[in-house]
């Protein structure tokens, strides 16, 4: 489904947060050799993953790697939620400090996650933490995986077409390191291999005359015959990624499905950092050139697989250089459902 779009809805700007402890893939093999008893083959599969080229560092969530090795359910459950909102709230006050908006300056708050689960939402922690005003909107949308973050800028896109002088912020977050686990099934072995924690937050507005890229419109595409090809399940009462080796063809296809129609003017592009297999297909389904990847292909190789938090880090780079006017960005997600998501947005100045 798509929707054109005539309002004037605005992303201003982009933040993002990590953890402070990272490990490059070589020190998580360390760190896994000495101490988890691992298989031949698991151990031949950890170093396949582990070392390809694709990513070099990733953050966690965690004061000590041992603690993933044992903590219980519960305990996963409680560091998600202290790093969900800590992280959350960082990005947001990063954001908000950078373009010199006060917290009751806010009207409606978006936040996605797919790692944990919190009732009543995150968007409620975050908005007492942030001294976001009483009467805020704030709205959770969860279950929606890596793909996240677009719907929730597509949320409120749609109430900046309801509410005229509205200014209002969306969050991705996600604590990938509380959804790990350590069977040895081949798509465990990838999740391990490849997700990271983080969270990023977006300000976005109607009001006129505003500098930043004035979105045009957003599409979705839902494949529900693929849904057992990408998606969390539950082993032994734990949330689990499974992967399958379709995924790089149907994210490039849908891709190609929901980018028919090109925007004028220089474009950039920001996919979900999924995988380099995954990037490589985009690339070599849509017959873009190295330069269109390197945004995506830097967060990847910098960052990880952090799942919906994914693609505004791509944006926020692309934010940081020399746009020009009617300059175009492009956004791409995809994730459980399957899910895909587009949004095109232009510079205006």
């Amino acid at each position: 489904m798509t929707i054109n779009q005539s309002s004037q809805a605005i992303i201003l700007d982009v933040e993002t947060a990590n953890p402070a402890h990272s490990l490059t893939q070589q020190e998580v093999l360390a760190v896994l050799t000495e101490q988890v008893k691992l298989s031949t083959r698991a151990l031949d599969l950890y170093k396949k993953f582990l070392l390809d080229d694709g990513i070099h560092r990733r953050y966690f969530a965690w004061n000590n790697p041992q603690i993933l090795l044992a903590e219980s359910l519960d305990e996963k459950m409680k560091r998600f939620e202290h790093w969900a909102v800590d992280l959350s709230v960082e990005a947001a006050q990063k954001l908000l400090k950078k373009r010199d908006y006060r917290p009751q300056d806010i009207d409606a708050i978006f936040v996605c996650t797919c790692t944990g689960y919190l009732c009543p939402g995150l968007s409620t922690y975050v908005s007492q933490r942030l001294g976001l005003q009483e009467n805020i909107y704030a709205l959770d949308l969860v279950g929606l995986g890596c793909t996240g973050a677009l719907p929730a800028l597509r949320a409120a896109d749609d109430y900046l077409n309801r509410y005229p002088d509205s200014t209002v912020l969306v969050i991705a977050t996600e604590i990938c390191s509380a959804a790990t686990h350590w069977a040895e099934k081949p798509e465990l072995i990838l999740s391990n291999s490849i997700f990271s924690d983080g969270a990023a937050a977006v300000l976005l507005t109607n009001q006129p005359k505003m500098v930043g890229l004035r979105i045009k419109n957003i599409s979705s595409l839902l494949w529900p015959q693929f849904r057992d090809e990408l998606r969390f399940k539950y082993l032994d009462a734990r949330l689990c990624n499974v992967i399958s080796p379709k995924v790089p063809e149907i994210v490039a296809n849908a891709i190609y499905s929901l980018y028919k129609d090109s925007l004028a003017g220089h474009a950039h592009y920001a996919f979900h950092s999924g995988g380099k297999k995954v990037l490589d297909a985009i690339q070599h389904r849509l017959g873009l050139s190295n330069d269109d990847m390197l945004p995506s292909r830097q967060v990847l190789r910098e960052y990880g697989n952090m799942s919906s938090p994914s693609v505004l880090f791509v944006l926020k780079n692309i934010l940081m250089g020399q746009l020009q006017d009617q300059d175009t960005v492009t956004c791409f997600s995809f994730g459980a459902g399957f899910l895909a998501s587009m949004l095109q947005a232009e510079w205006q100045s």
